[in-house]
């Protein structure tokens, strides 16, 4: 350990696995902990923790279909969107 600097608390280790589990980068936890990021990143390092995964929106909540998904359905006899027998049933 380098002179001037302090150990790290059982409750300070806490908060790093816990912030890092919702999401947090060493740079939001920083500033909570009163350490500097790069000392937050190292200590994620030495512990392990690796960021949560980043979810992938369902195909519902994406702005528009990829050109892949319209090639695919091309290719595949998929009807578009709303033009399916079952679209067609559930209009007024």
């Amino acid at each position: 350990m380098r002179p001037g600097s302090k150990e790290w608390t059982e409750a300070e280790t806490t908060v790093i696995i816990e912030m890092r589990a919702a999401g947090y980068g060493a740079a939001a936890i920083a500033p909570v902990l009163g350490r500097t990021r790069v000392s937050v990143q190292n200590r994620i390092s030495n512990l392990s923790i690796s960021a949560p995964p980043k979810l992938v929106p369902a195909p519902s909540e994406r702005r528009c279909a990829s050109r892949a998904e319209y090639v695919t359905a091309t290719l595949m006899g998929d009807p578009p969107s709303g033009r399916s027998a079952l679209d067609q049933r559930d209009r007024p």
